[in-house]
């Protein structure tokens, strides 16, 4: 039932992602994640140094919980 608002939140852009894949290396490319949407399946590759720069910046601002 709430499955059709999920793919609604989708079509907005905003997606459930899970961790799929991490990928550490230590070369200049650096680490990668590859993060999955729970509901319309689309795949993205995110480097990490990305990733936790935007948790840093999330929990400064306290905007998410």
């Amino acid at each position: 039932m709430i499955k059709w608002l999920y793919l609604f939140f989708c079509k907005v852009g905003l997606h459930r992602y899970e961790k799929v894949d991490i990928n550490y290396s230590f070369g200049p490319g650096g680490s990668t994640e590859t993060i999955k949407c729970k509901d319309c399946g689309i795949k993205k590759i995110i480097p990490t140094e990305t990733i936790s720069c935007i948790k840093v910046n999330c929990e400064n601002l306290n905007l998410f919980f």
